[in-house]
């Protein structure tokens, strides 16, 4: 592991699909936080990820997890998302970097501070990567390599941390963009939303059973051009 150079003590991922566990695996690998844990309501996907070292920790608890964190990465549904804030709110620090990965509008975002003021705090972000593999075993870090990641900027709560929220994704390798807050909007909805409803509606051409959910628009493209569409997918993690 590199020499800390974020300063941070302890860096909490909660969500260990690929997005979580590679976001976690890079942290580690380019030594962002001295300690990296971890939370994911399926405890044998945690002990995965600890088994294949994309974390130093696992806790079967969240508000085990943010407890004494300087970084706090939900990376989860959004459904899931306000059912964690919650359970974490009165357990983080005043001063937590607090980031989610699945795109919350200024909406959602605003009813999230109804878990806990601290999530006034929370800056929104989504990830253009993709997977091919789903879970700890993707959680490659040279995914983020070059890869884009948008925030929404100027309106949201969390405009005070976003500069410390670029520099989080930088330092994992990828390259992040700030856009206003009805631009991240539209861009969700494209880049997620969209294909689904799309995609579903193709969904009687294909076998039974084989649905996609959850891809970027790009993601998704790539699988149909080559004729190979995955198997029935998670909610975006």
């Amino acid at each position: 592991m590199k020499e800390n150079e974020l300063g941070f003590n302890r860096l909490a991922v909660l969500g260990l699909g690929e997005i979580g566990s590679s976001i976690a695996s890079a942290a580690r690998m380019h030594g962002l936080a001295r300690e990296v844990v971890a939370y994911d309501e399926d405890d044998a996907t945690g002990e995965l990820a600890l088994r294949l070292g994309a974390i130093d920790h696992f806790e079967k608890e969240p508000a085990r997890v943010v407890l004494g964190a300087q970084v706090v990465v939900f990376s989860v549904s959004l459904s899931r998302l306000f059912v964690l804030c919650r359970e974490t709110g009165k357990h983080l620090r005043p001063d937590t970097l607090l980031v989610e990965t699945s795109g919350a509008t200024r909406r959602l975002r605003k009813q999230l501070t109804g878990a806990h003021q601290v999530f006034e705090k929370l800056v929104s972000s989504f990830p253009l990567v993709h997977f091919r593999n789903r879970g700890p075993v993707a959680a490659d870090p040279a995914s983020w390599d070059g890869s884009r990641i948008v925030i929404a900027g100027n309106g949201q709560q969390g405009g005070e941390h976003l500069p410390q929220a670029q520099k989080l994704f930088s330092d994992l390798g990828a390259e992040p963009i700030v856009v206003g807050a009805d631009s991240f909007e539209k861009l969700v909805c494209w880049h997620s939303f969209l294909p689904r409803v799309v995609l579903e509606a193709f969904s009687g051409l294909l076998p039974e059973g084989e649905r996609v959910e959850g891809m970027s628009v790009a993601g998704a493209m790539l699988e149909l051009g080559s004729g190979q569409l995955p198997d029935d997918e998670r909610d975006r993690q």
